[in-house]
């Protein structure tokens, strides 16, 4: 998950010649340590995420956990940003 997600995270630089397979090995460590961070950072379940498994595990008896965990991703990417802590 940590190299589909710092590729991803490179991909969605649009402005950046080079393709993730000719970076240097350095260059795609450094993606990869962001990666690792973002996905620690969804460790948490926000309220949004929260609200979408309650929703989903009131009204889906036969709901996976895949599919539960996909249902509480897009929630946490479709909820407004909140304000950065002063």
């Amino acid at each position: 998950m940590i190299e589909r997600v710092a590729r991803a995270l490179w991909d969605a630089q649009a402005t950046r010649p080079d393709t993730w397979d000719s970076l240097h090995p350095s260059k795609q460590a450094g993606m990869r340590d962001r990666a690792s961070a973002a996905i620690e950072a969804m460790r948490e379940p926000t309220e949004a995420m929260w609200h979408e498994a309650g929703q989903r595990l009131r009204h889906e008896t036969t709901s996976t956990t895949g599919s539960l965990w996909k249902a509480l991703i897009d929630a946490a990417l479709t909820e407004p940003e909140a304000p950065s802590p002063q």
